[in-house]
């Protein structure tokens, strides 16, 4: 039979190699966090710039909705002015005719306008 220390003898070299392995295990498992923990990160990371680029996007896309509806909007605005202009100078060339009781034409038939 073998006596105290020749077995603790025998056994130090398997302690020692499974003393490693356990260590060697704990900082692969450390790693493989970290790494996940990164990975995590950058993907979050990713995900916001994403979302502040679509965020930008459709604020530049209502800006620029509203730019073309206002562009509308002006250019009705013009041509409904452009058109009363026509319009009030037409009753105008008409008064003037009546008052002066002129048969022809002593003002342009055509609106200063341009329509």
């Amino acid at each position: 039979m073998m006596s105290k220390r020749d077995r603790d003898q025998a056994i130090l070299p398997w302690k020692k190699h499974r003393k490693n392995a356990s260590m060697q295990r704990s900082k692969k498992d450390s790693a493989t966090f970290t790494r996940q923990q990164e990975t995590g990160s950058e993907k979050r990371k990713q995900t916001e710039h994403q979302e502040q680029v679509l965020e930008e996007r459709a604020r530049h896309a209502s800006v620029n909705e509203a730019q073309q509806e206002s562009g509308k909007d002006l250019s009705k605005i013009e041509t409904d002015t452009t058109r009363q202009i026509a319009e009030l100078e037409q009753r105008l060339l008409q008064q003037i005719k009546k008052q002066t009781g002129a048969k022809e034409d002593i003002l342009p038939a055509k609106p200063s306008c341009g329509i």
